[in-house]
């Protein structure tokens, strides 16, 4: 995460806030390309991955 702080042209992630209840491409609630990026989920309870993105994200902003 550092790199990211060091130099303002490195994008290092990508993520999304929260998972969407459908895809927003098809339409499908159970569509797996486009709706499990988030750090939390559809019923907006946080998944595993925000416990590590809280930190580097404090740290960064």
């Amino acid at each position: 995460m550092e790199i990211i702080g060091t130099y303002p042209n490195v994008v290092g992630f990508f993520y999304d806030w929260g998972d969407d209840p459908e895809c927003y491409h098809c339409g499908q609630k159970a569509c797996p390309r486009e709706r499990r990026w988030g750090t939390i989920d559809s019923q907006r309870r946080p998944k595993q991955v925000y416990d590590t993105f809280k930190p580097m994200a404090h740290e960064l902003f």
